[in-house]
C-alpha cells in the first residue's frame, strides 16, 4: 500500500500536537482507560431496619443517595509502517482506530458500566457507501454492587491478575480483550481478595470455563500476590492448573520483582501436563532515569506427541509488555512451536524534564528448552519510543522496532534466514475526554 493517503493522518495527528490546551479532565498513562467511576463508601455493616426483607433494604439503599458518574470518550488513532516480515522490503503503511464510550453511573452502593467501542482497519470496509465498516460491540457492561463485606461484579468486563503475567487487558490492542462472566473483590486493610469466574465458549453440553483467584498481601517493603488459576475445556477434556505468585520489594530508589508459576493437568486423558516458568526484575529509579532489567524463562517441549506436555502456557496474558514491542511472541507456547522461551531485557526510560519521554528495550530471545540439534537463538529485538503529553487529555506517542532473526527462528519457521532483519514504525493519539456529574 502507498504510504501518501496516510500523510495526512500524520499531518493531522502533527498539527493536533501543536494545538492549544482546553481545560479537561487528566489523561491517563498511554494505553489505559479513563479513570473508573469512583464508588462511594459504605458503611461494612449497615443496621438492617426492622421488619424489612434483603429485598426492601435493597431497594432502599439504591433510591436513597444522589445519582452520580462518569462519561468518557477516548478516541485512539494508529499509523503503522509494517515491515514485519522477514526477508521482504516491502512496507505496508496501515492505519486503525479505537473509538469508545465509557459510561458509569452510581447510585447508593450499586454502579452500572458500559463501554461500547467501535474498532476500524481503516480501508477494510468494502465501500464509502458500505452499510458497517469495522467491528462494533460492547466492550464492557456490568453491574457492581456490595455483597456483605465484598463487593460483586458480574456481565463482560477486563480482569487483570497481578501485572498480567498471565491474565491481562491486552490494551495496546484496538479491541482489548474482555471476559464474560463475575468477579468479587475484598478489601482489609492494605490486602486484598479478588475471585472470578468466566465463561469462555458456549460448546452445549462441553463448555469452556475459565476461573481463579489471586491476592494482594503487603507487610513494609513487601507485596506478594498469590494466584491460582484453572481452565477447564469440556470439547477436548483439558484441565489446567497454574499455580504460583509474585513477591515485589520495593525501597527508595531499587525494587526487586520475582515470579514463578508452575502449570499441571491434562491437555486430554493420554497426555499430562508438568510445565513451569520464572521471571525477575531488577528495578532502578531516579529523578532522570527508570532503568530495569532481568530474565524470563518459560518451560518448552521437544516432543509434543509424547506422554507429558512441557511448554508453559501463557493463558490470557498482556505479552506485548513484556516479550517486545514487535508482538513475534504474543500467543505461547504456539509462536515458540512449543520450544518455551528466555527473554533477557534492559529497559531504559528517561525523563528529560521537558515534555518528551524517550524510552529504549533491546531483548535477546531463545527457547526455553534445548531443541537438539537445532539452534536455541530466536533473536535479538531493539524497541524505542517517546511519549509527548499536548495537553491534560491528548498524548502524541510514537516507536521504532527492529528484529535480527537467529537461527532458531529459521528452525521453527517463522524467518527464512538467520540475520535477517525486520522493522516496525508506529504513531498514535491517545485522546481521552472525562466528564463527572452528580444530581
Amino acid at each position: 500500500m502507498s504510504p501518501g493517503p496516510h500523510a495526512l493522518l500524520v499531518a493531522v495527528m502533527l498539527l493536533f500536537a501543536s494545538g492549544n490546551a482546553v481545560a479537561a479532565d487528566a489523561i491517563d498513562a498511554v494505553g489505559t482507560n479513563p479513570a473508573p467511576v469512583t464508588t462511594p463508601a459504605t458503611p461494612a455493616n449497615p443496621e438492617p431496619e426492622s421488619e424489612s426483607s434483603e429485598t426492601d433494604q435493597v431497594v432502599a439503599e439504591v433510591e436513597v443517595g444522589e445519582l452520580s458518574g462518569t462519561v468518557g470518550i477516548q478516541y485512539r488513532p494508529r499509523l503503522e509502517a509494517d515491515s514485519r516480515g522477514f526477508g521482504s522490503s516491502e512496507t505496508d503503511f496501515k492505519a486503525s482506530h479505537r473509538a469508545r464510550l465509557n459510561i458509569g453511573l452510581v447510585r447508593g452502593s450499586w454502579q452500572v458500566q458500559l463501554a461500547p467501542q467501535h474498532v476500524l482497519g481503516w480501508g477494510t470496509e468494502a465501500g464509502s457507501l458500505a452499510t458497517s465498516s469495522g467491528d462494533f460491540d460492547m466492550h464492557t457492561v456490568y453491574l457492581e454492587g456490595p455483597m456483605g463485606d465484598a463487593r460483586f461484579r458480574i456481565g463482560r468486563q477486563e480482569i487483570v491478575v497481578g501485572d498480567q503475567r498471565l491474565v491481562g487487558s491486552v490494551n495496546w490492542t484496538q479491541q482489548g480483550r474482555s471476559f464474560d462472566g463475575g468477579l468479587v473483590n475484598a478489601t482489609s486493610g492494605p490486602h486484598s481478595h479478588h475471585w472470578f469466574a468466566v465463561h469462555l465458549d458456549e460448546g452445549g453440553l462441553h463448555d469452556a470455563v475459565f476461573l481463579g483467584g489471586h491476592a494482594n498481601v503487603a507487610v513494609s517493603k513487601l507485596k506478594l500476590v498469590p494466584v491460582g488459576l484453572l481452565q477447564l475445556d469440556g470439547r477436548s477434556d483439558l484441565l489446567r492448573s497454574t499455580i504460583g505468585s509474585q513477591l515485589v520489594w520495593t525501597a527508595e530508589q531499587i525494587g526487586l520483582e520475582l515470579s514463578g508459576y508452575g502449570q499441571f493437568g491434562r491437555v486430554d486423558p493420554s497426555q499430562s501436563i508438568v510445565a513451569g516458568m520464572v521471571a525477575g526484575r531488577l528495578n532502578w529509579t531516579t529523578s532522570t532515569i527508570a532503568l530495569s532489567t532481568g530474565a524470563d524463562w518459560l518451560s518448552g517441549d521437544t516432543n509434543s506427541s509424547d506422554s507429558e506436555i512441557n511448554s508453559f502456557d501463557t493463558l490470557y496474558a498482556t505479552n506485548h509488555k513484556f516479550y517486545g514491542s514487535m508482538d513475534y511472541f504474543l500467543n505461547i507456547p504456539v509462536h515458540t512451536a512449543g520450544l518455551g522461551l528466555i527473554d533477557a531485557v534492559i529497559d531504559v526510560e528517561l525523563e528529560t524534564g521537558m515534555r518528551l519521554k524517550p524510552r529504549v528495550a533491546a531483548h535477546y530471545f531463545a527457547a526455553g528448552a534445548n531443541p537438539g540439534a537445532g539452534d536455541r537463538t530466536f533473536g535479538s529485538e531493539l524497541d524505542v519510543s517517546a511519549a509527548i503529553p499536548i495537553n491534560p487529555f491528548v498524548k502524541l506517542v510514537g516507536g521504532y522496532s527492529f528484529f535480527v532473526a537467529g537461527k532458531g527462528m529459521v528452525d521453527i519457521g517463522r524467518a527464512a534466514g538467520s540475520g535477517d532483519v525486520s522493522h516496525w514504525a508506529w504513531l498514535m493519539l491517545d485522546t481521552n475526554f472525562n466528564y463527572g456529574f452528580s444530581k
